[in-house]
């Protein structure tokens, strides 16, 4: 029988779909932050309790799951916990942007991760380039705050150049700057696993500094530095 991955089972849609796939002969093992006891799950819709958003506890999940799976990855993985938050990006609090991060960007990441390479090996699921579309756009939108600031800093200098041939060549150069990294990454995806299990390790530490660094920039945009740090470099 075929093996089934599924994160979001607890409730909703994931828990719906984990009802159906089981019901169908897949053995499922689903991730959730709690389940209700009293609903009558099939024998073969296994069910663990993990907070996505916490690293240490997804890796611990992880590997339980894998114990259970018998084998390196399961045949179907499914990324279906996901959180949105609505409303002007001001009013927002920052706890809620970073679970609306770690939930629907780096979890999915750090699991597909941990089992792309068997999967790859086994020529199990879906991987074809559509799907790898998709997945781009929506990480695209995922990343506009991120990318907002300095992409506007780019076409306001673009705008004042002498000709617009200028502001092109400008703009082209911001564009493979923020894509050459992933393309990058893409092709040399095997030979980074070294580096992938080093920032899992002291994951910490980098979330530490990246926050840092995070922190500094926004101190340069409020006090007006930034911009004249971007003006001399222009």
């Amino acid at each position: 029988m075929k093996t089934v991955l599924l994160t979001g089972a607890s409730s909703g849609i994931g828990l719906a779909t984990g009802l159906q796939l089981a019901s169908e002969g897949y053995v499922v093992h689903g991730i959730g932050r709690s389940f209700d006891e009293e609903l009558s799950y099939p024998e073969n819709f296994f069910r663990y309790c993990c907070d996505i958003t916490d690293t240490k506890e997804l890796s611990k999940t992880l590997q339980t799951i894998k114990t259970a799976l018998g084998t390196p990855a399961p045949d179907i993985l499914i990324h279906n916990a996901g959180i949105g938050l609505y409303g002007l990006q001001e009013t927002l609090e920052s706890a809620d942007l970073q679970a609306l991060i770690r939930t629907n960007l780096e979890a999915p990441i750090l699991i597909t991760t941990e089992f792309l390479s068997y999967m790859k090996q086994r020529k199990s699921g879906d991987m074809g380039f559509f799907a790898s579309l998709i997945f781009g756009f929506v990480f695209s939108v995922g990343w506009t705050p991120c990318v907002g600031v300095f992409l506007g800093s780019a076409l306001m200098l673009a705008s004042q150049q002498g000709s617009a041939t200028v502001g092109i060549v400008m703009l082209l150069c911001y564009s493979l700057g923020l894509g050459i990294p992933f393309m990058i990454s893409a092709v040399l995806i095997d030979s980074l696993k070294g580096a992938f299990t080093f920032i899992k390790r002291n994951y910490k530490i980098i979330n530490t500094v990246c926050g840092i660094l995070l922190i500094s920039v926004g101190i340069l945009m409020a006090t007006g530095l930034l911009g004249r740090f971007l003006t001399i470099l222009s």
